[in-house]
C-alpha cells in the first residue's frame, strides 16, 4: 500500500472541540459580536450569476488595492491562512531549507513535513520578544515567519521592530502574519502595508476571518512587492471567491462596526485579565481578540471545568511550551462574567466510587463468582469485607487471591484477574455485572454539590470501569477531575499517599479538602495527605466493626449514607 506524505495523527488541530453544545465557543477566536449589517446586506443583494462561473476578480482586487492604496500588482486574495502558507512555501521553500519562527502555529510545522522543510520555533522568557536575541538567531537564516500580534500569545511586535529587522537581514524573507492587527490599539495594518513598500524581503499575511467574523468564508489577503506577488502568482492557487470579495469590500468600509468591536474587546479584555488576575493566575499582554492565561498545575482541572460548563478554550498539547496554558478568546462582557463564575475556586470534594457513590452489588457478585470458580466454594460478602478491612488490598485480584491462599490454592494471578474481569467488566460481553451496581447518591444531589463544590473522583477502578459507571449514569460532568488506578504506579496506590497529593497539587482550592471513602486504605492515604476523611458505612453493615476501625484511625467524620452528604456540610 502506498503511503500518505503526512502520517501522523492531526487530531490536535481539533483543539478538543466535539459535537458537544456549548454556551460559549472561545477557542478559535472568532468574532463573538457576528458580521456588520453592512455584511449582511452584501450578501442579500449579491450578482447570484457570480456563482456559476469561474471567479472573474480583477474588478474587485482592484477596488481592494485602491482602499489599501497599493497596485494590484502587491495583492493576492485568497482563500484561508493555510492557503497562503501554502502558495509561500511551495513558491520559496525547498527541501531542508529551515525556516525560524517566534511562537509559531502547527499548521506551519504539518506544511514542514508535507514539504521537508525544517522549523526552528524560538521562544523567550515571559513570552516577551527580545529583539537582540532574535536579530541574532536569524543571522544566517533565509526564511523567517512572525505573527503580530501573536497568534499565541497576543503580543505585539512593532512596525519599528519589524524595519529593524529587515534592515538588518536583508537576504532573509520575512513572513509577517498581521492576521489579529485590527484589535491593536497601538498598530495597524497601513503601518506594515507602508513597510512593504521600501523593503523587497517581507510578505504580509492578512486573514480577516475573526476580525470581521467571516470565519465561513475566510478571505485572506497576501500583500508585497511586485516581484515577490508575480513569482507567486505563478504557482496554482485558489484565490478568493467573488462572495467573499463582496463580504470582505462592505466590512473593510463599515468602520463604525470595527470601532466598536476594539472598543468592546478592549473593554471586556481588561475585566477578564484583572479578575483572572485577582484569582492568582498569571496573564500576558495581549493586542488581539484573545488572551493566553497560565494556570500552572490547574490548567487541565480548568479545561474539563469550563469545558463541562459549556465554555470551549484552545489547551495545548503535553509537548507544548504552552502545555499549562489556556487561550480564551474574549467574550462579550456577560460571557466574561459566565467564565469567572466558572473560574472562581471552590473546596474540594473528592469521592470514592466503590460503596460510596455506587452500591457496589456487582463488583462484590464478581469478586464471589471469581473466587467460586477458583474454590468451588461459597464465600458471604462479610467475609470478603473482613479482608478488605485488613487493608493494603487494592484491586480484586489481591482480595481473590488472599482468600485462595487461605485455601492453599494458588492461582497465577493473570488469570485470576482475567476471570474477574470478564465477569465484571468486558465491553465484548452482552451482558457484564457491572450493570448491577447502582447509583447511591441521586442525580440530584450530585447537580446540587456541583454548582457549591468542585467534584472530583478517586478511585482503585481502572479507568474503563470507572468511565462506564459514570456515564452509564450520566453523572461524569459533574467530575472536573477523574483520577483512577492508571494515573498510578502499583506501588503508589492506597493506602500510599500519592494520588491525593497529586489531586492536591492539580486542582484549585482555598479551604480544607474533603474525601468521602468506604474503606481503610482510603482513609490511612486521606490523613497521610492531610485530607479531611469522612467514612462511608455500607447499608448492610449491621456491627460496630468498621465505626470502630474509622474511629480509631482518626476519622474526621463517620456518615451512615452518602445521601446524608449535605446535612453534613452544612454542619461543618
Amino acid at each position: 500500500m502506498i503511503e500518505p506524505k503526512l502520517n501522523f495523527d492531526l487530531a490536535f488541530l481539533d483543539n478538543f472541540e466535539s459535537k458537544q453544545d456549548y454556551r460559549l465557543k472561545l477557542n478559535h477566536n472568532e468574532n463573538v459580536y457576528g458580521c456588520s449589517i453592512n455584511v449582511i446586506n452584501a450578501l442579500k443583494n449579491i450578482d447570484t450569476s457570480k456563482i456559476h462561473s469561474y471567479c472573474q476578480n480583477d474588478e474587485h482586487l482592484a477596488k481592494l488595492a485602491n482602499y489599501f492604496e497599493i497596485s494590484t500588482n502587491n495583492l493576492i486574495a485568497l482563500n484561508g491562512l493555510n492557503e497562503a502558507f501554502n502558495l509561500i512555501f511551495n513558491t520559496y521553500i525547498n527541501s531542508n531549507d529551515e525556516i525560524i519562527t517566534y511562537s509559531s502555529n502547527k499548521e506551519i510545522e504539518i506544511f514542514s513535513k508535507l514539504l521537508n522543510f525544517k522549523t526552528k520555533e524560538i521562544f523567550f522568557e515571559n513570552f516577551q520578544f527580545n529583539y537582540e536575541a532574535f536579530d541574532k538567531e536569524i543571522k544566517n537564516s533565509n526564511f523567517v515567519y512572525l505573527s503580530t500580534p501573536n497568534r499565541q500569545t497576543g503580543e505585539l511586535i512593532s512596525s519599528s521592530i519589524i524595519k529593524k529587522l529587515l534592515n538588518e537581514n536583508p537576504e532573509t524573507l520575512f513572513i509577517v502574519d498581521c492576521s489579529y492587527i485590527t484589535f491593536s490599539q497601538n498598530s495597524n495594518l497601513a503601518d506594515f502595508i507602508d513597510i512593504s513598500k521600501h523593503f523587497n524581503n517581507i510578505i504580509i499575511i492578512k486573514n480577516y476571518a475573526n476580525d470581521y467574523a467571516l470565519a465561513g468564508l475566510n478571505p485572506t489577503l497576501i500583500i508585497s512587492n511586485s516581484t515577490i506577488i508575480s513569482h507567486l502568482n505563478k504557482s496554482p492557487k485558489t484565490n478568493m471567491h467573488p462572495i467573499s470579495f463582496v463580504c470582505l469590500e462592505a466590512g473593510i468600509k463599515d468602520e463604525k462596526f470595527i470601532e466598536e468591536i476594539k472598543k468592546n474587546n478592549k473593554e471586556v479584555k481588561a475585566f477578564l485579565i484583572d479578575e483572572i488576575q485577582k484569582i492568582g493566575y498569571k496573564i500576558y499582554p495581549s493586542e488581539a481578540n484573545f488572551i493566553l492565561c497560565n494556570f500552572s498545575n490547574h490548567c487541565d482541572f480548568y479545561f474539563e471545568k469550563l469545558r463541562k460548563n459549556g465554555i470551549l478554550v484552545k489547551k495545548y498539547s503535553k509537548d507544548s511550551i504552552f502545555s499549562n496554558h489556556l487561550r480564551i478568546t474574549i467574550p462579550k462582557l456577560s460571557g466574561a462574567k459566565y467564565i469567572l463564575e466558572i473560574l472562581k475556586p471552590k473546596e474540594l470534594l473528592i469521592f470514592e466510587i466503590d460503596d460510596v457513590l455506587f452500591k457496589s452489588k456487582g463488583y462484590q457478585k464478581a469478586i464471589k463468582e471469581t473466587y467460586k470458580h477458583f474454590s468451588n466454594k461459597e464465600i458471604d460478602f462479610t467475609e470478603i469485607q473482613k479482608i478488605k478491612n485488613i487493608g493494603n488490598k487494592n484491586s480484586p485480584k489481591e482480595i481473590i487471591e488472599f482468600l485462595l491462599k487461605k485455601d492453599n490454592i494458588n492461582i497465577d494471578k493473570k488469570e485470576i484477574k482475567d476471570h474477574f474481569q470478564n465477569l465484571y467488566y468486558n465491553p465484548l460481553n452482552q451482558e457484564n455485572l457491572i450493570d448491577k451496581d447502582e447509583l447511591n447518591i441521586s442525580k440530584e444531589k450530585l447537580f446540587e454539590l456541583s454548582k457549591k463544590y468542585d467534584l472530583v473522583i478517586y478511585t482503585s477502578k481502572n479507568s474503563f470501569e470507572t468511565y462506564y459507571l459514570l456515564n452509564k449514569f450520566n453523572i461524569e460532568k459533574y467530575f472536573y477531575k477523574i483520577y483512577t488506578k492508571d494515573n498510578l504506579k502499583k506501588e503508589n496506590l492506597k493506602p500510599n499517599p500519592q494520588g491525593l497529593l497529586e489531586i492536591k497539587n492539580s486542582c484549585p482550592h482555598y479551604k480544607n479538602i474533603k474525601i468521602f471513602c468506604s474503606n481503610i486504605d482510603e482513609i490511612i492515604a486521606g490523613n497521610k495527605a492531610n485530607i479531611e476523611t469522612i467514612g462511608i458505612l455500607k447499608q448492610d453493615e449491621t456491627d460496630n466493626i468498621m465505626i470502630n476501625n474509622f474511629r480509631h484511625l482518626g476519622t474526621y467524620y463517620i456518615l451512615k449514607s452518602i445521601e446524608e452528604i449535605e446535612t453534613f456540610l452544612k454542619k461543618d
